[in-house]
């Protein structure tokens, strides 16, 4: 397509995508954790402990919910190669899922899950630091490439305020329900998977 043509400006839209971002940091926290392995799981790991290994769960886990259940419906009719399927497969489940079983089977010391009221007092706020800079980064974006004329001016089409939903809800409305879902799936997310983790713990642990 004629948009490929401007090198500059395609990769720098590819690598807006939260997708690619989440993606990105899943394989640098897999090959990061695996050079320093010793610190994973540990309590005094500010990088490979249980905290920002959370985190990067989290974001790839919205990333395989919001295209498997928002985006792939409106996609199915665009995927029309082998290789445009497999891309989409591996980015939105495959590396989400390798993520997920590797988080849960990953070592883990004493003491270092919160319990439930600890996570949220202490890490919870945390986890929407990323997810808010990037939205509003790509809003601000989305205007200037939208006035501009640009193919693909929002990275996703419920960023878009100027296009309703299938011509019944307005952008802006969409946009604000979209921000809802994705701060109750982070919340629910993180916090079950804290949960979780907590208890494969205390099993170990044989901590009552």
């Amino acid at each position: 397509m004629w948009f490929t043509e401007d090198k500059g400006d395609f990769i720098l839209n590819y690598f807006s995508f939260f997708t690619i971002q989440t993606n990105v940091f899943v394989i640098i926290w897999l090959i990061s954790s695996a050079i320093f392995w010793e610190q994973e799981g540990t309590i005094n790991s500010k990088w490979f402990g249980q905290y920002m290994t959370l985190a990067v769960t989290t974001f790839i886990t919205i990333t395989g919910i919001v295209f498997n259940v928002m985006l792939l419906p409106t996609l199915v009719n665009q995927l029309q190669t082998f290789y445009a399927w497999f891309t989409n497969i591996v980015q939105h489940m495959v590396v989400p899922i390798i993520m997920i079983i590797y988080f849960f089977i990953m070592p883990r010391e004493q003491g270092s899950v919160f319990t439930t009221k600890e996570f949220w007092k202490k890490r919870m706020w945390m986890y929407y630091i990323y997810p808010v800079i990037w939205a509003v980064i790509m809003l601000i974006r989305g205007e200037f490439r939208w006035q501009a004329g640009k193919v693909w001016a929002y990275q996703y089409f419920f960023l878009n305020i100027y296009k309703s939903f299938y011509g019944i809800i307005p952008g802006a409305i969409w946009l604000l329900i979209t921000a809802l879902l994705i701060i109750l799936i982070i919340f629910s997310i993180s916090t079950l998977f804290n949960l979780i983790n907590l208890k494969q713990l205390k099993r170990k642990y044989h901590i009552i």
